[in-house]
């Protein structure tokens, strides 16, 4: 199998936080739209079916 095959057949999941932190860097407002207009088209052109994000409330 070769390695683009092995990309299409396997869930692919990106988990950078750096996705998140521009995100949230904006007025929540706005997060659904930097992430669709920004983020997405860049997620879907990888390949990526999942993006996994972590949030940590500071004490």
């Amino acid at each position: 199998m070769s390695c683009r095959e092995l990309h299409h057949r396997a869930v692919v999941a990106d988990a950078r936080n750096d996705l998140l932190l521009a995100v949230t860097a904006r007025p929540p407002r706005r997060w659904a739209g930097f992430f669709r207009e920004r983020w997405l088209p860049r997620l879907r052109e990888g390949g990526v079916d999942l993006q996994v994000g972590t949030r940590r409330k500071t004490p």
